[in-house]
């Protein structure tokens, strides 16, 4: 039965045994706020401390709250938990992610996916209309997101939302990232723990739509947001890299923020803001020149990149600091990392940094381990180089909520 700002369900795939169920939401939403309280419940009753984050047992959640496919409130964010083993000790952990895929969910009659096991061979879970089934996924295991999200809207049209992994998930690279509608990446490693249940993609697709209690007062409620929004200002055209740009919107906005799409070479639109729109830009600058082109085109294009193959571009931007600091002290060279790290900057350099470490091939097995582990199995020196500019989570520490206390909250 449907509550009010939930569908009602809750959505159990066993992968081992190919099973799907379904229990009602009220046995956690009367106790529990939102998909985060839910899922640490589940997590609480489910998972013992002797589970690894890539054990099979270990409980993947993907997870929305009451406000979750509501308009004009900014509430769709949704949340993917599990164990993580991107943390050290390995622990529970969660990525909050925008677009629209968590509110397609809810759309397809479920209020968060629990997901346990592990398939014997590469699946997808496709939700439509309040049904579910497991699907194989053999032919887009391998392919990054962008070539996944393209196979699966051909097999179930275009209204069909996807959140899938790339390559590095595929192979457990510790600060993989998972890819849904719209380009929202979710980080925390959990995107190897999906790798683990050899779980592709969720597909989305439905027309049921959440119920409130009192419409008219929730109406009221978005009006005065938008009012406490007026005249907020917003740095779009520092991010803006020339006329092949349009802004868009996370579901649900109140105004939209400086999220924004740009066009590719291919002629396709990727997003362009924030960390994607600085992430490689220094470097780039370093090498192009601050007024060049490439200054601009060529973070737009590194961003891509690590969105195929799955890659958390915070932690790829502490490890590219951590890999210039150990060239410069001699720890690190070219024919030991297989890299030409003088030319670090140029999108030839962040290629092949990218689909080594994504791949596993040669140094790039390394970087995979995480900037902690990675250094530490090169000894004292190359441990010594990460220094402060990384979180424990291997993050740039710009996002670190022990320097910013707005990000806690």
């Amino acid at each position: 039965m449907a509550e009010y700002g939930y569908c009602g369900r809750i959505l159990r795939v066993d992968l081992s045994s190919v099973k799907v169920a379904s229990i009602p939401t009220s046995d956690y939403s009367s106790r529990f706020l939102g998909g985060r309280g839910i899922a640490a419940r589940i997590y609480w009753d489910e998972v013992s401390p002797d589970i690894g984050a890539l054990d099979p047992d270990n409980r993947l959640m993907f997870m929305t709250g009451p406000l979750c496919g509501f308009t004009g409130l900014s509430g769709s964010r949704w949340m993917v938990c599990g164990k993580s083993p991107a943390t050290d000790p390995e622990s529970f952990t969660y990525c909050n992610l925008g677009g629209s895929w968590g509110a397609h969910l809810k759309f397809a009659g479920y209020d968060g996916i629990v997901v346990h096991g592990a398939s014997s061979k590469p699946a997808y879970i496709l939700v439509e209309d309040g049904n579910a089934s497991i699907q194989d996924a053999s032919n887009i295991w391998g392919k990054g997101n962008i070539d996944t999200r393209r196979a699966l809207k051909e097999a179930h049209g275009e209204t069909a939302r996807i959140v899938s992994i790339g390559p590095a998930g595929e192979n457990l690279v510790q600060f993989s990232i998972l890819l849904a509608e719209d380009d929202a990446s979710g980080s925390g490693g959990l995107a190897s723990a999906m790798g683990a249940k050899k779980l592709k993609a969720i597909v989305v697709k439905g027309k049921n739509k959440p119920v409130a209690a009192n419409p008219e007062a929730l109406k009221q409620v978005s009006q005065y947001a938008r009012e406490l929004t007026r005249g907020m200002p917003l740095v779009q055209k520092e991010l803006t890299p020339g006329p092949r740009m349009k802004k868009i919107a996370c579901f649900g906005c109140i105004r939209g923020c400086i999220r924004s799409e740009a066009m590719s070479k291919d002629g396709t639109y990727h997003k362009y803001m924030c960390t994607a729109a600085q992430f490689y830009q220094d470097a780039a600058r370093h090498y192009y020149g601050p007024w060049s082109t490439e200054a601009v085109e060529v973070p737009f294009q590194a961003t891509m990149i690590c969105d195929d193959y799955g890659i958390d571009t915070n932690s790829l931007t502490a490890m590219i600091m951590w890999l210039g600091r150990c060239y410069s002290k001699g720890i690190l060279n070219d024919t030991m990392t297989g890299m030409e790290i003088m030319k670090m900057g140029s999108i030839e350099f962040i290629e092949n940094m990218i689909r080594m470490i994504a791949l596993r091939q040669g140094f790039g097995d390394v970087m995979a381990r995480g900037i902690f582990k990675g250094a530490e199995s090169l000894g004292v020196k190359a441990r010594e180089q990460v220094s402060n500019y990384a979180s424990k989570a291997g993050h740039v520490t710009l996002y670190d909520p022990r320097m910013f206390p707005a990000h806690a909250l």
